[in-house]
């Protein structure tokens, strides 16, 4: 930094302590006088230092590692010049700081502080056998590692180290503590590229390999494929793996080939045999194949056709692409014989005798009557009487077709319009032998009551055989409808037997209904239509469609909780009102308390505290009262005087207050209070709850006599002898 000083260089170091005018100077090295400045007033600072073993020269002056970092002072503006000096194996390498480059002279205009280093070192030298390049080369700064690396020509790789480097490892690190000579080696490689053709793997994929060297190179194909060859250029082998020597850059293209599987099967199994030319079940993609089918035995089997899963083929032999994995199966069908016959007078299609099927085919069958006959039923391999009907050829089969006569059946009913007849089958006529149902419904208000006719029967439904033609005819009855309806709660049954009466009744027919109230309810009258009735049975006769009510009233029970100082009765009478009424009842009710309690209020199911109370029974209800004990008070007096008691009454409510007053007669004075009162006072306050004994004790009232005697004697006295 700039300042204000004597004139003075120093080398090495220096301090100064100034005080006023004297300078006191400690010296660590020596004392060099300075060339003059223009201003020699302000002065800057050059600081050196080398690196290595080298020196810098500044007039007589030689700055080396061992002493630096050097400094030089300067007068502002004088020109610094310095040099660098090297002997030997010693190289300069470069100036750094406000020096740069490697002249081998610099000047510096000292108008600032400066500093400078000169490193120095030795000589790397370079050289490499192949194609690539080694840097760095030249001057090194001595005893510094040098980071030394080797790049390969692209073709080439870096292989070893040579000279004052050994081993492979690159970059490497070089310590420069001499002149040192390093050499690359590089070695000339090609590249193996391989590709496919089809689904497979390569392996290796790819590499680089020293020239010369051999290369193993294994196809390994997907499932599905097969191996074919291996090209190398215009070159084909058949080896797998192939080994190539790496003399050039090379691709090997490795041929797979895919692979189809065809499965052939016989459906069914016994029914022939499938057979491939070429056989193998493992065909490269394209190869047509030809499948040949063969039934088991012409006299019961026959070939129909080929099926792949998607589309059925009739050819046979079938020739087949394996553009695919393919199933084909040989479909065999199995036949069989039907002969027909007929029984009675008629005809059957298939007509006799006998026609060939496929084992398993359904063959329409069907039967035609002559005039007069019918269709009756199918016989040996056919049963039932469907017709037209299907047969199974599930093997060898024979069918029958039976007919028989036909009878007709007439029905009527009596008398008209009272019930229909239905017939099932409903087919008139019918065939000899068959069995009809017939089934007589009758009409709204009417019920079936027998068969007539051909027939004489009172089942319902009637199973006729029909061994000729027949005339049945079915009879009804009118009848009435009852219906009971209860009004409120019970029930209506028929006396006697407790049954419902509810039911459909022959006309004049007579019934006996009870009315049966449910609990908490009574009965009170019949309702029929218009007509009212309390009988109870009540007899009903049916000559029309009627309805019957049983009217029903709710009834509750009233019950009165009894207390021994009380009677609850009805408002006027002395009669409990406990009983049943009606839903609706109103009563009036009112208490009589004995004597010495009060009514307070209603408990129960009733509450405050009216007399009469007024209820309307509508539920079972329950009814109390609550008394009040009202208090009582005897008063007695021992001695002379009354007692005054405010306020003055036979009974009083619980916890009432009353003032009692003891008052003496002449001559006699209050003593005290007995029983329910305790006390010396006259007056007092009783609160009673209950029953109270009061008595006021009186006593005579004493005054002190005294005596006195002048003279000579004595006084006394009759009651107490001698006074003195």
């Amino acid at each position: 930094m700039p300042r204000r000083a004597i004139n003075v260089r120093t080398i090495g170091y220096a301090t100064a302590i100034c005080v006023g005018l004297v300078i006191i100077f400690t010296w660590f090295l020596r004392l060099k006088p300075a060339e003059a400045t223009t201003d020699p007033g302000l002065q800057y600072d050059l600081t050196v230092t080398v690196v290595g073993p080298g020196s810098v020269i500044y007039g007589t002056t030689t700055i080396t590692s061992a002493n630096s970092p050097y400094i030089l002072t300067f007068n502002a503006g004088d020109q610094a010049t310095f040099w660098w000096s090297a002997s030997g194996t010693v190289k300069f390498v470069r100036w750094e700081g406000d020096a740069t480059g490697t002249d081998s002279i610099v000047t510096l205009t000292m108008d600032n502080d400066k500093s400078v280093q000169a490193y120095f070192g030795y000589i790397l030298t370079t050289a490499y056998t192949g194609s690539g390049s080694v840097s760095p080369s030249g001057p090194q700064v001595a005893d510094q590692p040098v980071l030394v690396t080797a790049s390969p020509s692209t073709g080439w790789r870096f292989n070893q180290w040579s000279g004052d480097l050994t081993g492979s490892t690159n970059p490497k690190n070089l310590t420069m503590d001499a002149p040192k000579s390093v050499t690359a080696e590089f070695i000339k490689t090609y590249n193996l590229t391989t590709s496919k053709i089809g689904n497979g793997t390569m392996s290796p994929s790819s590499g680089t390999y020293d020239t010369g060297n051999l290369a193993s190179i294994t196809a390994t194909p997907d499932p599905g494929w097969r191996f074919s060859q291996m090209q190398v250029g215009n070159f084909y082998y058949n080896d797998n793996p192939v080994t190539i020597i790496m003399d050039s850059d090379k691709n090997v293209i490795g041929h797979f080939i895919e692979r189809k599987t065809l499965v052939l099967q016989a459906s069914p199994t016994s029914g022939g045999a499938v057979s491939a030319n070429p056989t193998g079940g493992t065909y490269d993609i394209n190869t047509v194949v030809n499948v040949t089918a063969t039934p088991a035995d012409v006299n019961y089997w026959r070939f129909d056709h080929f099926s792949d899963g998607v589309n059925n083929y009739t050819s046979n032999p079938l020739p087949v692409t394996m553009d695919d994995d393919k199933i084909v199966t040989a479909n065999f069908v199995e036949v069989r014989r039907l002969w027909t016959s007929v029984q009675g007078n008629g005809t059957i299609s298939p007509a006799p005798p006998v026609h060939i099927y496929d084992k398993g085919i359904d063959v329409p069958v069907s039967a035609t009557p002559d005039s007069g006959w019918g269709f009756s039923h199918w016989t040996q391999s056919l049963s039932g009487s469907i017709n037209p009907t299907v047969i199974t050829m599930s093997g060898d089969r024979s069918v029958t077709a039976v007919f028989l006569p036909l009878h007709a059946l007439t029905v009527s009913v009596s008398p008209s319009n009272s019930g229909s007849v239905t017939a099932d089958p409903d087919t008139s006529p019918y065939l000899e032998g068959s069995q009809v149902v017939l089934t007589a419904t009758p009409a709204a208000g009417w019920r079936f009551d027998r068969w007539e006719g051909d027939v004489t029967d009172t089942t319902n439904p009637l199973t006729v055989t029909m061994d000729n033609e027949k005339t049945v005819q079915a009879v009804f009855i009118k009848t009435w409808t009852l219906t009971t309806a209860p009004v409120g709660s019970g029930q209506i049954v028929i006396d006697g037997t407790g049954g419902t009466p509810d039911g459909t009744y022959d006309t004049g027919q007579d019934l006996n209904l009870r009315a049966i109230p449910a609990a908490g309810w009574r009965f009170d009258r019949w309702e029929v239509g218009a007509v009212t009735d309390t009988s109870n049975p009540l007899t009903v006769t049916m000559d029309a469609d009627k309805t019957v009510q049983a009217v029903f009233i709710k009834t509750w029970t009233l019950t009165t909780i009894s207390n021994p100082h009380s009677q609850i009765v009805i408002n006027g009478t002395t009669n409990q009102p406990d009983g049943i009424y009606d839903d609706g009842t109103v009563l009036y009710i009112n208490v009589i308390p004995q004597y010495g309690w009060r009514f307070e209020q209603w408990s129960g199911d009733a509450s405050g505290a009216s007399l009469p109370l007024i209820i309307t029974i509508s539920a079972d209800t329950t009814i109390g009262v609550d008394l009040v004990e009202l208090s009582r008070v005897i008063d007695s007096v021992i001695g002379e005087g009354t007692i005054q008691r405010d306020p003055l009454q036979d009974f009083y409510e619980p916890n009432t207050s009353i003032t009692y007053t003891a008052i003496p007669a002449p001559g006699w004075s209050f003593a005290d209070w007995q029983g329910s009162l305790a006390s010396a006072n006259a007056q007092e306050t009783l609160t009673v709850n209950g029953t109270h004994l009061v008595t006021a004790v009186f006593q005579r009232n004493t005054f002190p006599l005294t005596t006195s005697v002048v003279g000579q004697g004595n006084i006394s006295s009759l009651c107490f002898g001698s006074l003195t």
